[in-house]
């Protein structure tokens, strides 16, 4: 299993001679065979061994899914993940949940995401939000998903369910939408002309007739951006910027290798932008990052590439104010970095409200769903006497006793019977709505003890110092992912895993051996 998960050694390899000459023998010792149908058969049982294994991990757990599609081999791949803190061991954990082939419909995103949620035995009240890039086919997918909760709590007819739900929320990856933001201001700020001579300038120093002299020159050779991949432009700028010498003393010999000074000291003032977005950029993909941790690289980007002030810079700063509009409109982020002391007052009061006014709603929507099941209208309500229950409905003393009551006021007495329950469920209801509207209060008072706490300490140190009521709801919130980087990173190990050796592997065992590789193998 290990060679074939872990190493992408493809099935027919156990079919070779000589391996079958070196280890055939051994393995018949052990009683193991390496048939391709047996092994085949082996991966999918440890496949479902670890499903069943994190399905148990997950269950009740409230969290978060990551969704992004991709396409390799001329083949569209769409990948599910999911994130949650697991208060066992005070950790945020990250699952795949399943890969698969599709076309792109919202339709079809969507039902992709709920068949891995049925795999798993999530149930929608357990998913507070997806995260995903700004695709407008997924943010449709997520929006039904949204409508599915509200015709699951209708369907169940709670009408404290349907107060107090929870609606599945879209949040936008922070990456993409940084990405998108540097992007834009790259395009804006007048520099292309000189960055596309110094590509080319890197290009032409990996030619043969420069190559030979650069390597006697010692020097590494230079890379080449991709023009969609701002990041390999700032990597490309910042080697040719530390090469200038060598690139100037070759220029007299290699004329397409010459740039002048003017040039030259705009690609340093690209670079001095480029080089704290792209540090600022890997630092968001960790997956330990809270929303709080995150808001506070943002703004100290922004910050830094306003003190800065050059036109790229200003440019991009410019960018991020823009998209950061789109980025924070969701109130669950907001409601992330709210219950971060060291961030919230990076906030502006009103999304401190709207992030106040979410936790709480996101706090009352776990108590709810860690409340255990509450008895059935039909059952008999606390404190009612077992004299009491025996009147509920009438009883024979003699199989041959005649009716109590005439066929016509036995209907009277049923009419009875029902209002009388009708009244217990009201009364039930009510009692259930005043509890919430309590606990409400509750978690609203309680969230001013936070303007007290210490705000130098780190947030989950933080949070083991919050009043009880509101600490598994904060944990729950430190969780939430601020990018589908990792969920991305999937498609990755498609590359490797369906490779030129492996160009027929159909999609089940595509999906098994994403799931082993990146879940681990029990």
């Amino acid at each position: 299993m290990g060679l074939v998960v872990d190493k992408e050694v493809p099935l027919n390899f156990f079919e070779n001679e000589q391996w079958k000459k070196y280890m055939g023998e051994e393995l018949k010792k052990l009683g193991v065979s390496t048939n391709r149908d047996a092994i085949k058969t082996m991966l999918a049982e440890r496949e479902k061994k670890r499903q069943k294994n994190l399905t148990n991990i997950m269950k009740n757990k409230s969290m978060f899914l990551k969704i992004d599609s991709c396409k390799r081999h001329l083949t569209k791949y769409f990948a599910v993940s999911a994130q949650f803190f697991d208060s066992m061991d005070m950790k945020v954990h990250y699952f795949t949940l399943g890969i698969s082939e599709i076309t792109e419909t919202s339709v079809n995103l969507k039902h992709l995401v709920e068949k891995s949620m049925k795999k798993f035995e999530i149930h929608h009240k357990q998913v507070i939000a997806v995260v995903s890039n700004n695709a407008a086919n997924i943010i449709e997918a997520v929006q039904q998903l949204s409508r599915a909760d509200v015709e699951l709590a209708m369907e169940e007819e709670d009408d404290n369910t349907l107060e107090s739900l929870f609606l599945i929320e879209h949040v936008r990856c922070a990456a993409h939408t940084l990405q998108l933001a540097i992007r834009d201001g790259l395009r804006t700020c007048g520099f292309a002309i000189v960055i596309a001579e110094i590509r080319d300038i890197c290009k032409s120093s990996r030619s043969s007739g420069i190559a030979s002299d650069w390597r006697n020159m010692g020097q590494p050779p230079l890379s080449v951006d991709m023009a969609t991949r701002w990041g390999s432009t700032f990597v490309m700028i910042d080697g040719a910027i530390k090469a200038k010498n060598t690139i100037q003393t070759l220029e007299a010999r290699h004329p397409e290798l010459y740039m002048n000074e003017e040039k030259w000291a705009q690609l340093v003032v690209v670079r001095d932008a480029l080089e704290p977005a792209y540090a600022t950029t890997k630092a968001i993909q960790s997956l330990s990052l809270s929303p709080g941790e995150f808001f506070y690289k943002w703004k100290l980007l922004e910050h830094t590439l306003t003190r800065l002030n050059s036109v790229v810079s200003q440019r991009i700063a410019e960018e991020m104010t823009a998209r950061a509009s789109q980025l924070f409109e969701n109130d669950v982020l907001l409601a992330g970095i709210y219950i971060d002391l060291k961030s919230r007052d990076l906030l502006s009061t009103e999304e401190q409200q709207r992030g106040r006014t979410c936790f709480i709603d996101l706090a009352l929507h776990l108590h709810l769903t860690a409340a255990p099941s509450q008895p059935s209208a039909s059952s008999s309500t606390p404190g009612e006497t077992s004299s009491q229950r025996s009147t509920s409905s009438p009883t024979l003393s003699d199989e041959t006793q005649s009716p109590l009551v005439e066929p016509c006021a036995q209907e009277s007495f049923e009419e009875q019977l029902n209002v009388k329950a009708q009244e217990r469920i009201n009364q039930k209801q009510q009692h259930d709505r005043m509890e919430l509207i309590q606990y409400k209060r509750m978690i609203t008072q309680q969230i001013e003890v936070l303007e007290t706490q210490d705000r130098n300490k780190g947030l989950i140190e933080s949070i083991s110092e919050y009043p009880p009521v509101l600490q598994q709801a904060c944990l729950v919130t430190s969780a939430m992912p601020t990018t589908s980087v990792s969920v991305e990173r999937l498609f990755w190990y498609v590359k490797f895993i369906k490779s030129d050796k492996r160009p027929d592997l159909d999609e089940e065992s595509l999906n098994g051996l994403v799931f082993l590789k990146t879940n681990g193998i029990d």
